[in-house]
C-alpha cells in the first residue's frame, strides 16, 4: 500500500490493479473480463489495441512442406483468404550464395499483401500484416535445412 502511494504520487490507483502490470498485460486481462465488469463501449475501444498485440507460439516443422503449409495457412487465415485460390510467393533469402531463410507472402484483393520471414539460423518465423506490423512470432523447435533441397509447396 505504501509502495502504491509512492508509485502513484499519493493518488490511489484502481484497487484491483497491482503495480507490476504493464500496458499489455492490463489490456489482455481487460479483454477477458466478464461483461458485467467491463462495459461493451469500453471493450470496443480496447479491441483495436488488443488485436494489434502479436502472439508468440512454439511449434515443430521438420520439412519444407510442413513449413510452407503452416506459413500459407497462417497468412490466409489472418485475412480470411481462400487457401487454394490465393497467390502464394516464396523467395529465398541469400547471403554469400547461401540460403539462410525464405520470405513468403500472399496477395489478396485490393493490394492486400501479408508476409512472413523464416530465419533458419534463428529458427523463427515472423509474420507481418499488410501495414507492416508484426502480428505473430513462431519459434521452431525443429526446422528444415534451407540448403538441403528446394521447397515443393
Amino acid at each position: 500500500m505504501i509502495q502504491e502511494k509512492i508509485a502513484t504520487g499519493g493518488i490511489p490507483s484502481w484497487p484491483f490493479l497491482p503495480i507490476h502490470y504493464s500496458r499489455h498485460t492490463l489490456l489482455a486481462d481487460l479483454a477477458h473480463w466478464p461483461p458485467g465488469k467491463l462495459s461493451n463501449r469500453c471493450r470496443l475501444r480496447l479491441l483495436p489495441i488488443i488485436s494489434a498485440m502479436h502472439t508468440k507460439t512454439t511449434t515443430a516443422l521438420p520439412t519444407f512442406d510442413d513449413l510452407i503449409h503452416y506459413v500459407r495457412a497462417t497468412l490466409c487465415q489472418r485475412d480470411n483468404l481462400d487457401y487454394d485460390l490465393t497467390p502464394f510467393v516464396k523467395t529465398p533469402l541469400k547471403r554469400r550464395d547461401e540460403i539462410w531463410g525464405y520470405a513468403f507472402h500472399v496477395e489478396g484483393p485490393r493490394m492486400l499483401r501479408t508476409s512472413a520471414v523464416w530465419s533458419a539460423k534463428d529458427d523463427k518465423i515472423l509474420f507481418y500484416n499488410s501495414v507492416g506490423e508484426r502480428f505473430q512470432d513462431v519459434v521452431l523447435t525443429e526446422s528444415p535445412d534451407p540448403n538441403s533441397s528446394a521447397p515443393t509447396g
